[in-house]
């Protein structure tokens, strides 16, 4: 039950011109921070909710621009989200 054989990873670019993302995945179980939320009108006001499709994720990545975020794991890294690979 590791990254490497999820459903949710994708294996590390051997041809990366970065050194770290040769040797780590990327992850797709982890919802991205600015995508989860949406306005929402009610009336007098607007509010800011979670977005149906997100409410059951387990794990948030986010950064400090808002513009994107990725959770990098390596092949032997266990996760409570596993799920395996068809």
């Amino acid at each position: 039950m590791t990254c490497k054989t999820c459903k949710y990873w994708i294996a590390p670019d051997k041809d990366e011109w970065d050194t770290v993302f040769k040797i780590v995945g990327e992850c797709n179980a982890a919802a991205f921070h600015a995508d989860m939320a949406e306005w929402v009108d009610s009336g007098s006001d607007t509010e800011d909710r979670i977005k149906a499709e997100y409410a059951d994720f387990k794990m948030v990545v986010s950064d400090g621009s808002g513009y994107k975020a990725r959770l990098h794991t390596k092949p032997d890294f266990y996760c409570a989200c596993y799920e395996a690979n068809p």
